[in-house]
């Protein structure tokens, strides 16, 4: 990607005479920043002129606080779920303009925690700044086929033979998803990256097979298609 970092992780130079606490790259104003990770917006800050400006802090689900700095425009709220590539907002500070902060000039500043401690920011640089714009319609087509197939093949483990799935139940259903896809798309990805379905799932398993021990037969296709299910989109999609 070939960003260009204007002060290193614990730099001291003319600008920071302490250790930096994070790195700023230098992006034009208005580039898109996005999540890094899954995880949850922990809290949104505005600190004016002062220090970062407008702020985003992202909790990923191994525990990494990640903060934003010097944002222009702020599209995300506190407790939202986020996976990686979800857009946060804008990057800014540009002096004088709002939630610039304390700035000499467009950048992103970036910093992060483990255990309430900074570490080096760096490894993420590359995954926060969205330098090309996404195809018109693609995330939203890719959940509306993703959700329409989930559809199908949900009323096939229900029906059995007896569901007739048609052309137009598809189309419908993936007309849908794409009008309700990017919200859908963060949830369902939230919930397989962190993990929170894992327990359901075997709960799930455990409770099928106890059945099929008192002779029921109908468990073995929502297990065997639940963990087929599962795997696919934990392993492929959600990722």
């Amino acid at each position: 990607m070939g960003l260009k970092i204007t002060a290193g992780y614990q730099a001291v130079d003319n600008v920071h005479k302490v250790p930096h606490s994070g790195v700023d790259v230098a992006v034009p104003t208005g580039t898109p920043l996005v999540s890094v990770g899954t995880g949850v917006v922990e809290k949104l800050v505005n600190y004016g002129d002062k220090n970062i400006g407008n702020g985003v802090f992202v909790r990923l689900i191994d525990g990494t606080q990640v903060v934003y700095g010097h944002l222009s425009k702020v599209e995300v709220v506190t407790g939202q779920p986020v996976i990686k590539g979800t857009k946060l907002g804008l990057s800014g500070g540009q002096p004088g303009t709002p939630g610039a902060g304390h700035s000499t000039g467009p950048h992103l500043h970036l910093q992060a925690y483990q255990g309430g401690k900074l570490i080096d920011p760096t490894r993420y640089l590359e995954s926060a700044v969205q330098t090309s714009q996404p195809t018109a319609g693609g995330p939203d087509l890719l959940t509306g086929a993703a959700i329409g197939v989930l559809f199908v093949v949900l009323m096939l483990i229900v029906g059995g033979k007896k569901m007739i799935v048609t052309p137009v139940s598809v189309i419908v259903m993936v007309v849908l998803a794409v009008f309700f896809g990017p919200a859908i798309w963060t949830k369902l990805g939230f919930l397989f990256a962190g993990g929170y379905l894992d327990v359901p799932l075997m709960v799930g398993t455990i409770i099928c097979i106890w059945l099929l021990q008192f002779g029921a037969k109908w468990p073995k296709k929502y297990i065997v298609w639940g963990w087929l299910l599962f795997w696919a989109l934990r392993g492929f999609v959600f990722v």
